[in-house]
Formats: structure tokens, C-alpha cells, sequence
């Protein structure tokens, strides 16, 4: 999920913004894209709050004079301290993220930016998160260009707790997978991002779910297929 607020980071002021995630799944890695401009970007301290409420510390007064950020923060990248203003690429949090005390990734997550040591306004331009992307992400199977747009029956079928799921894309497309319960709701988005054409595949790991029939939706720009799977514990 991503938004641009634009929001004005007003001097000896909290700025606080929210997104909310779909869904409800156990947290076991989440990414943090944010975005801002700021005078003084050494004395901007910046926050991010999980659904449970437990809150990490992103950016606390960490060196450095003028400069933006423009930075993803993940657990066990290089310390922000190492990098010149302006800040680019990727950087651990002063926080460790975890898994937010075992929260669910469903709800408000609210970022809080508290601009101390400026008197020029600075900006939000953006931010985002990446949930899961270690669990959930897309393996490239071949990037010869496939005919058709084709979703494979998942392997093996029925499943405990994992199982793969391939499909070919015949263009680039943003491609999400979902599954669903048999009353019609969305229980998990496993994969939602940009693909070239190409044949992927992907894991698929139910071990949250009550053993019972599912099925899976691809979409990929306006083409759509969805198959039934069965989870047996």
C-alpha cells in the first residue's frame, strides 16, 4: 500500500498519517517506503504504530544537516547512520521492526513524524509498506514470453500447510493473488505487484487457516481465472 499525503511537517509539531490493510494475517516481516522534505532532516523523528498498538521508532535525530529522505527501512539493513544526506536506497529502523509483537497485518498502521529542530515547514511526500515479502513473493519460472494468460491447478492438491501456485502472463501487468473462503471472503492477498510477461510460481503458506476448501484468484491486469484448492490439517 502506498499514499502521498503532501502533508506540511509543521515546526515543534506531530504530523500523523494512516494506512489501512486489508485483511488478517500474521505478521512475520513488513518494509517501510517513506518520503519526505525536510530542512533540517537530522532532527525529524519518525514512528510507526502496528494495528496492536505496539509503536517502533523508524528515525530519531540521526545526524547530519539538510538533505530528504527517500528510503525503504528493513530489519537488517546498513544503519541510516552511514548514509549522506540525502538519504536513498535502503536502512534499518532505530527500532527494530520484527514482527510488531506478534500483531495481525489487518487495521490502521499510523505513521507519526514529529518535525523538533526546523522552522521551515518540511513535507510528507510519501510512504508505504511491503508485508510478508519474504514469504509471499513471486519466483520467476522463465521469462520466455507464454501465449496465453494460464492459472495452473495449485501442487500438490490437497495441501498441508503449503503449496505452490504457477501462472503465465502473456504481457506486463500488475498481477494479484487472493484466496478466498467458501462464503466469498478475501482471507489472504498473497501477492500483489507489477510483473513482465513471463511464467511465475509461487508458495503458498496456509498454516493460519482451518483445514477446508479455498480458492485462489489471479488477476493481471483485465484478464482473471480462479481455481479451488483443499486444505487438509
Amino acid at each position: 500500500s502506498i499514499r502521498t499525503p503532501n502533508k506540511k511537517l509543521l515546526f515543534n509539531s506531530f504530523t500523523y498519517d494512516t494506512i489501512n490493510i486489508p485483511g488478517n494475517v500474521p505478521l512475520s516481516g513488513i518494509e517501510l517506503f517513506l518520503s519526505a522534505a525536510q530542512e533540517n532532516i537530522h532532527s525529524l523523528t519518525v514512528t510507526l504504530k502496528a494495528p496492536n498498538g505496539l509503536e517502533r521508532t523508524v528515525l530519531a535525530s540521526s545526524g547530519g544537516i539538510g538533505g530528504n529522505v527517500l528510503t525503504f527501512f528493513a530489519d537488517g539493513a546498513p544503519s541510516v547512520m552511514t548514509f549522506t544526506n540525502p538519504w536513498s536506497h535502503i536502512a534499518a529502523p532505530n527500532q527494530s521492526f520484527g514482527n510488531f509483537g506478534n500483531s495481525n497485518s489487518g487495521g490502521n498502521w499510523i505513521l507519526k513524524l514529529n518535525n523538533a529542530g526546523s522552522t521551515t515547514a518540511g513535507t510528507l511526500l510519501g510512504w508505504g509498506l511491503r508485508i510478508n515479502n519474504s514469504i509471499t513473493g513471486i519466483q520467476t519460472v522463465s521469462n520466455n514470453v507464454p501465449s496465453e494468460f494460464k492459472l495452473y491447478q495449485n501442487y500438490p492438491n490437497p495441501f498441508n500447510p503449503e503449496t505452490n501456485i504457477k501462472f503465465d502472463i502473456p504481457g506486463d501487468a500488475e498481477v494479484k493473488i487472493a484466496v478466498y473462503d467458501m462464503l466469498g471472503r478475501e482471507v489472504q492477498v498473497i501477492a500483489n505487484e507489477f510483473k513482465i510477461a513471463g511464467s511465475y510460481e509461487m508458495s503458498f503458506d496456509a498454516s493460519h487457516l482451518s483445514s477446508g476448501t479455498y480458492f485462489y484468484k489471479l488477476t493481471a491486469g483485465s484478464l482473471t481465472d480462479i481455481k479451488k484448492m483443499v486444505l487438509i490439517k
